[in-house]
């Protein structure tokens, strides 16, 4: 009689391990910024916090987070199938992987045949950084009637929700104001409204919003740059790279060094951010579902 093998499972964190688990993270920053970020906001317990992480040997060598997203922090040879087989046994409901390029495309290559297709995978992003303490401003004019960038207020929730609205359909080919997304997509845009983290350019003295940005995951002194939006009406004029540069100049001035990630194939993206003083760090991807 044949008999097959279990499969060795990844072990989930716990307490005792929590002492090495956050110098991790803060090694792993910028990118494990929004996930200890989010974890703070929900204020959840310690066994909470390391539950969410799971291991094929110790933190330091092998480190995944499962959540609203997937994050394979670092892995070593054969970890990727140890950590698709414990997604598959556990039954966790797909979710985007992202991270360094070399650690989601092995963990995705493991995945694929028990997920089945995603919706789209985007494996050469580009994992940037403005590390220039006191980044130059512009001097390129932006059209009249632009305002300046400043922090929008959840007053403002009903302006700035279609300008998010937009870059999300504009970056993931769905509009998120259709049920059933359209509740939780507000509360998101509000929360981010609450916690200060939206800004926003105006246009026609607030008749639109001309530029948005959110700032997000500010810990271990650096910050994640997402969200970003440019009216069509004042695309290609500048806009766009003043706007990140002025944030740029205050995010550093508080001694926090921005990030962001974009698609390898968004040349004029990448134009401003490099404008800007961003600099390429590491390689990223995503797989989306």
């Amino acid at each position: 009689m044949t008999t097959h093998a279990e499969p060795r499972l990844a072990r989930r964190l716990d307490l005792d391990d929590q002492a090495v688990l956050f110098p991790v993270l803060a090694e792993e920053a910028p990118i494990s910024g929004p996930i200890v970020s989010g974890i703070r906001e929900e204020r959840r317990t310690p066994r909470g916090v390391v539950s969410s992480f799971f291991s094929c040997s110790e933190p330091e060598k092998s480190l995944l987070y499962v959540g609203a997203g997937i994050v394979p922090f670092r892995m070593q040879p054969g970890d990727a199938e140890m950590f698709a087989d414990s997604l598959v046994s556990a039954r966790y409901t797909k979710a985007s992987i992202h991270g360094r390029a070399d650690n989601v495309l092995a963990l995705w290559d493991a995945l694929e045949p028990a997920w089945g297709p995603s919706k789209d995978i985007r494996p050469t992003q580009l994992l940037m950084q403005c590390t220039d303490p006191q980044p130059a401003p512009l001097t390129s004019e932006v059209p009249a009637g632009v305002g300046s960038l400043r922090l929008a207020s959840p007053g403002e929730v009903d302006r700035v929700l279609p300008a998010a609205a937009a870059m999300y359909e504009e970056e993931l080919g769905a509009n998120p104001l259709t049920a059933p997304y359209a509740a939780a997509y507000h509360h998101r845009v509000y929360r981010y409204l609450l916690n200060r983290q939206t800004w926003i350019c105006d246009l026609d003295n607030g008749a639109e919003v001309a530029f948005k940005v959110d700032v997000v995951g500010r810990e271990y002194s650096t910050a994640t740059i997402q969200g970003v939006w440019t009216n069509p009406m004042v695309r290609g004029t500048g806009v766009a790279s003043s706007a990140v540069a002025a944030l740029c100049r205050v995010l550093r001035a508080e001694s926090v060094v921005p990030s962001l990630v974009v698609n390898s194939y968004n040349t004029a993206a990448r134009r401003v951010y490099e404008r800007c003083g961003f600099d390429h760090v590491a390689d990223y991807a995503t797989v989306m579902f």
